[in-house]
């Protein structure tokens, strides 16, 4: 009786083999054609990602570097404007901000910078503000964001929020910008010739 059954699962045995092989080299191949796939989804992502990438940093490329902003007040109708405030801005990689108010020759900004989409920008800084004494008075909150004409020139909106020592806002104004890039000049002629120090 024994035997009967160990012939009886040998026969299963051995027919279960028989099904089963042609099907493994299929199994095979198709692991490996998954292998690959998944192999190659990562690398195309991947390139995906280098194109888009570096296409969002050539965009993001458009503000870096060092201009000269003229910021008007925002007033109501019949009001006469105050002078235009004038400013250096520096758009460094990274997102850092860093400026300079022509008023508050001892004072920078300092802040970010964030790419928005396309051409517009966005940034936030704080410049401290002393009394003619150098006592701290409280700050300068600026809010910007900036639209790219072209390479060398932006213009934008901002909301000044004017801040005491205790940082409670105690006025809100809001300006225009325009910018110029500051470029790269080639010396004076006659400069040229002049051999820097060995």
């Amino acid at each position: 009786m024994k035997k009967e059954n160990f012939m009886t699962a040998r026969r299963i045995l051995l027919a279960l083999i028989f099904v089963a092989m042609p099907t493994v080299p299929t199994i095979i191949a198709r692991a490996q054609e998954s292998a690959g796939q998944d192999s190659a989804a990562p690398q195309a992502s991947h390139e995906r990602c280098n194109w888009l990438c570096q296409y969002k940093e050539q965009q993001a490329q458009q503000i870096e570097g060092s201009w000269t902003l003229l910021a008007s007040v925002v007033v109501p109708p019949g009001t006469p404007p105050p002078a235009p405030v004038f400013v250096y801005a520096s758009f460094a990689r990274g997102g850092v901000y860093i400026g300079a108010d022509r008023r508050f020759p001892t004072t920078k900004q300092l802040g970010s910078w964030v790419h928005l989409r396309g051409n517009v920008f966005a940034s936030t800084f704080i410049s401290d503000q002393y009394d003619q004494s150098g006592v701290f008075t409280g700050t300068l909150k600026i809010r910007v964001r900036y639209n790219v004409v072209n390479k060398d020139e932006f213009v934008g909106v901002a909301n000044v929020e004017v801040r005491d020592a205790n940082d409670t806002v105690i006025a809100t104004r809001c300006a225009t910008i325009k910018a110029q890039r500051i470029k790269v000049e080639p010396l004076a002629p006659l400069c040229q010739g002049i051999t820097p120090p060995q």
